[in-house]
């Protein structure tokens, strides 16, 4: 798999009868790299996706405490529209 789309980590799509191939052809071009590369690569790609999380559920947290104080400001009552 040489290209421009596969060489810049682009989406790619395939006719369902050749999924089956075009992975294995991936597999095999990822074992065919460095295993600390691979390591480092998926590293860095997780520590991307563990800040993401934490940015959404601190503002998830932020909105619900919001929420909760509300509801306590107005002696229990949640209004049903604003």
């Amino acid at each position: 798999m040489n290209g421009p789309a596969f060489g810049f980590g682009q989406s790619l799509a395939f006719a369902c009868d050749l999924i089956d191939a075009k992975v294995d052809e991936m597999v095999q071009g990822l074992l065919a790299k460095g295993a600390y590369t691979l390591a480092w690569t998926k590293r860095l790609c997780n520590r991307h996706v563990v800040e993401q999380l934490n940015r959404f559920l601190d503002a998830g947290i932020g909105y619900e405490m919001v929420g909760f104080l509300q509801r306590e400001a107005l002696g229990g009552e949640d209004p049903q529209s604003l």
